[in-house]
């Protein structure tokens, strides 16, 4: 398991949502399908090599099925 697939970014940067910044290019372009249906179906959003999360519950659930 590749534990830098992301960084969370520090709650000092964002103001409500949560911010993921995506590092490990080709894990998510081989999984970029995947990661959107996710997003569709949970408040999240993507934006470049970023995912915006609408609430600390989403960015668990972001970590538990992405790490």
């Amino acid at each position: 398991m590749n534990n830098n697939r992301f960084i969370i970014a520090p709650s000092e940067l964002v103001d409500e949502e949560q911010l993921i910044i995506l590092t490990d290019v080709q894990y998510w372009k081989d999984n970029w399908d995947e990661l959107n249906q996710w997003c569709l179906v949970r408040d999240a959003s993507t934006a470049g090599m970023a995912v915006i999360l609408g609430s600390e519950r989403t960015l668990v659930e972001f970590v538990l099925r992405w790490s």
